[in-house]
């Protein structure tokens, strides 16, 4: 049966299933915690080491509504039913949000002996603060607004003394409060980086280019690398105070992954997007016909070789956790409005996790106004939660193991991933076409397996001796 995703005019989301028989009628999901809980499973099986998954639109408020929830023990059952679902909630800084709600979420967190994770989602931070009052700007035509104009700071000129100081200034509360955090996450999107005419801003002007070294504004194919890695270089000055005041916790912000490539960046975390995004659909789908299988096929493979490419380059010491989606409506032309089913979606999150990934950062999206109704947003995170719980089935794997490989589909669609511990090693295999097939697999030198590979996938535990164990 073929599902897919519909986007009115309106702008409201519906899940959409042709020709199918008639259904029982189920209860609408709404964005509260009731149904949150009632479509999100608890776990099976104890996180362990494994860090909890963070979510990006839980229904919880962020204002003062927190203070009183807290007061009367609503706001500590919430977070204890979250945690039976391997999910702690973050202390959000930003949307409609008061000091005195996040202070209640971090202290709740820690008094129910859940790790505190603080998002900063100030999607212009840096570009706000170290080129506010920049010498030198340049005004260009924009882009991405046909007869718009946009004016550019000069991205050398960044001064991330200014960036530190706002961002103290927003932290401060928390550390006299006492709170700890184990980690500080960041959604900084803008400037610095090389896209959207950034490059032809900064030699259209005299000025700005002379700013530069020549060897870095020369050419766009030097300039791109620079600043691509030019932010990481900000962000590691930028939050030397904030180790100062929160020792021990792990900082990363949203799309970045070069600091998780070299140990001189001060971010901890590789967060590459892994989204099932509808951008990507008209360039893809341009001159071929489309439909909910291979619109799942493309998403698969697409999103799971950025996420290969990333993890290559990891370096050791460095968290893995990737923003996921299986739905963001960014294209809402209804003609594109394909998110990926829930099967590929679950069969994707497995690999990840085969392909070193810690744990997952949601962004399943579901508020009001946002394109994607509470339904899809949760089952979303039921896909994730059931995907992770298998994983916690095989713990030692998950805590301890290796990936063995980065490797994309075979031409025929097959597929593998797999984690490896000293003396055996978990793999997944899949067909990602109409039929099943075979994989060859060599886990360990010397050792070479033909595994069975159905369009269902499956689990197999491949000793070190060579001996092949299913694993259900």
């Amino acid at each position: 049966m073929r599902q897919f995703y519909v986007l009115f005019a309106a702008g409201a989301l519906v899940l959409f299933t042709g020709a199918c028989p008639a259904q029982e009628p189920t209860t609408e999901a709404k964005f509260d915690l009731a149904s949150f809980t009632r479509l999100v499973h608890p776990l099976d099986h104890p996180l362990g080491k494994t860090p909890a998954m963070l979510v990006w639109n839980l229904p919880l408020p962020r204002d003062d509504q927190l203070v009183a929830m807290r007061k009367d023990g609503s706001l500590h059952r919430a977070i204890d039913l979250l945690a039976q679902r391997g999910i702690v909630p973050t202390v959000d800084l930003g949307w409609r949000w008061t000091m005195a709600g996040a202070l209640a979420m971090a202290q709740t967190l820690q008094d129910a002996g859940q790790p505190v994770n603080v998002l900063l989602p100030a999607a212009h931070m840096i570009e706000d603060t170290a080129y506010a009052d920049c010498p030198i700007t340049v005004e260009t035509p924009d882009p991405r607004r046909p007869g718009g104009v946009r004016k550019w700071p000069c991205l050398w000129l960044a001064r991330p003394e200014k960036t530190t100081a706002w961002l103290v200034q927003q932290l401060q509360p928390l550390k006299d409060a006492g709170v700890k955090p184990a980690g500080l996450w960041f959604d900084d999107e803008g400037l610095p980086h090389p896209w959207n005419g950034a490059y032809a801003a900064q030699i259209a002007s005299p000025e700005c280019k002379a700013a530069y070294p020549p060897e870095i504004i020369g050419s766009w194919a030097a300039f791109r690398p620079w600043a691509e890695q030019f932010k990481p270089e900000l962000f590691t000055r930028i939050i030397g105070p904030v180790r100062d005041m929160f020792p021990g916790a792990k900082i990363g912000n949203f799309a970045d992954v070069y600091s998780a490539t070299d140990s001189k960046y001060g971010l901890d975390a590789s967060m590459p997007m892994v989204y099932a995004n509808t951008n990507l659909l008209p360039v893809a789908f341009k001159d071929k016909p489309i439909g909910q299988p291979a619109v799942d096929r493309f998403y698969f493979e697409r999103l799971l070789k950025v996420f290969s490419e990333v993890s290559t380059v990891k370096a050791d010491g460095k968290l893995c956790l990737p923003y996921v989606s299986r739905f963001v409506p960014d294209n809402r032309d209804p003609q594109w409005a394909y998110g990926m089913s829930s099967g590929p979606y679950r069969e994707l999150l497995r690999h990840l996790f085969l392909r070193g990934a810690d744990s997952l950062y949601l962004f399943n999206m579901g508020s009001p106004g946002s394109g994607v109704t509470p339904q899809v947003s949760f089952d979303s995170v039921e896909d994730a939660r059931t995907v992770l719980d298998e994983m916690l089935a095989r713990h030692d794997f998950l805590a301890d193991g290796r990936p063995l490989t980065f490797d994309g589909a075979t031409p025929d669609g097959i597929l593998w991933s797999g984690l490896r511990l000293p003396q055996q090693a978990l793999i997944r295999v899949v067909s990602l076409g109409d039929a099943d097939g075979e994989a060859v697999v060599q886990p360990y030198r010397k050792v070479s397996v033909t595994l069975k590979a159905p369009t269902a996938g499956a689990w197999y535990v491949v000793k070190r001796d060579g001996s092949i164990v299913s694993s259900p």
